[in-house]
């Protein structure tokens, strides 16, 4: 009879331990808060016969398409450019393949498209395209420090590859915002 006891205290004991250690966690895990993403480019190559406005040359106009490629993924809802063609031409594929339309705002408004970009909603992705002394404020501006700038903290006037990725943390008082830079074909 001892035996039996102990037997059925067990089976009492190991069902209920089985059955706890087999069911679904019921208790959703915590979501963590997300951050946003701002994309900086700089626009393509001007159209050196272009006047006070140009739009881009042929070898811009490639590095757009090229730009559409990269950041085809980006899931981006919202773009800005500058009041300049080329800014615009250069967003031009990526939005187009979006489905977004590029907001234009004056190039000298950095104020603006910052406030634009820290208030996009959690887990969004932004595109801004400027020119080569707007765009590394702008990203000084959102907390990071892009490398290789001039002595005026500009891109080198020559240089169009650049694509800055800027990740602005959910919880600024807990992280801070960082930097990852891709390039595009020379």
């Amino acid at each position: 009879m001892p035996r039996m006891l102990l037997l059925l205290v067990s089976a009492l004991v190991l069902i209920p331990l089985s059955a706890a250690l087999q069911a679904p966690n019921e208790v959703p895990p915590q979501e963590l808060p997300k951050g946003r993403t701002v994309i900086l480019v700089r626009h393509a190559e001007k159209d050196p016969a272009g006047g006070e406005d140009p739009g881009l040359s042929e070898r811009g106009k490639a590095r757009a398409e090229e730009l559409a490629r990269l950041l085809i993924h980006s899931k981006s809802t919202q773009m800005f450019a500058s009041n300049y063609k080329r800014t615009q031409a250069t967003l031009a594929p990526l939005a187009k393949q979006l489905s977004v339309e590029p907001r234009i705002i004056p190039a000298q408004d950095n104020d603006r498209i910052i406030d634009a970009c820290r208030q996009a909603p959690p887990g969004s992705t932004t595109v801004v395209c400027g020119h080569s002394n707007t765009i590394p404020k702008l990203a000084m501006a959102l907390g990071v420090q892009p490398e290789r700038l001039d002595e005026k903290l500009r891109f080198p006037e020559n240089e169009y590859t650049r694509v800055l990725i800027v990740h602005l943390p959910a919880d600024p008082r807990q992280a801070s915002p960082s930097l990852t830079e891709l390039a595009l074909s020379p």
